[in-house]
């Protein structure tokens, strides 16, 4: 298993390419779809499962993160507009995916964090987007219903899931991770519901939620292992600060 896992890791990237490309074209077939697409899930979770007991480093928040990632790639592949911005995404895709898939078993804080932001990344922008998109099933002023409550609810799901799966790997017992997962989660979905009555495109939005995201989630992450101090506080203050200032100034901005 071990001699063969980075082919492995490649068939898999490229099985993600050829799912949403059979079931998209030409135009997708969501039933269809969403069916392979949990298969392909299944027995993706089934290999990384084997693999990682095989390596004795198995846990079930191991294979949280490689889930979590393919539907990220299947919400922002929706959003995309163009064929050809979807066909290039593919191929980012399979080649993200690959590299996450060869370092499965690899828990070190840099390698876990950058996965849990790109997952975190795409699964912001696809909620951000429904909700930019389809607030609410008919008209919300004359008694539609409202999909807000749905997307938050999966803005705490998303956060509390990629939370506790990286708290998996500190000295935390299991009730303390599941409520700093929590916690986390919660703020997250505040953020996200306030930003909802922000004029800003989803994409500003989901840079935002990410942003805040990264700075509690690093924040407490370094105040676990007592290595929080003033410099690091001021060096991720800084830098959300710069990035939510990029977001803000660049992004167009729409009337309400």
């Amino acid at each position: 298993m071990f001699k063969y896992h980075k082919l492995i890791s490649l068939f898999i990237g490229l099985l993600f390419l050829a799912v949403l490309q059979t079931y998209s074209r030409p135009v997708p077939v969501f039933r269809l779809l969403i069916a392979a697409f949990l298969i392909y899930v299944a027995a993706v979770g089934l290999y990384n499962r084997k693999y990682l007991q095989a390596a004795d480093r198995y846990t079930f928040w191991g294979l949280v993160r490689p889930a979590l990632l393919a539907a990220a790639g299947l919400g922002i592949f929706f959003f995309l507009p163009s064929e050809g911005l979807r066909n290039l995404f593919l191929l980012v895709s399979v080649g993200t995916i690959f590299l996450f898939e060869v370092f499965l078993g690899n828990f070190s804080e840099n390698f876990l964090v950058s996965e849990i932001l790109v997952v975190a990344f795409g699964l912001f922008l696809s909620l951000a987007g429904l909700n930019f998109y389809f607030p609410s099933l008919g008209d919300a002023a004359t008694g539609g219903f409202s999909l807000q409550p749905l997307y938050l609810a999966g803005v705490f799901l998303i956060v509390y899931l990629l939370s506790r799966s990286l708290y998996e790997y500190t000295p935390l017992n299991s009730a303390q991770k599941n409520l700093s997962a929590a916690v986390m989660g919660i703020f997250c979905t505040q953020i996200f519901w306030s930003l909802s009555f922000l004029p800003l495109h989803f994409t500003a939005s989901a840079f935002l939620l990410l942003n805040f995201f990264y700075l509690c989630l690093m924040l407490y992450y370094y105040q676990i292992f007592n290595t929080l101090n003033l410099k690091k506080i001021y060096f991720h203050f800084g830098l959300f600060a710069v990035c939510a200032s990029l977001v803000l100034l660049t992004t167009p901005w729409k009337v309400i």
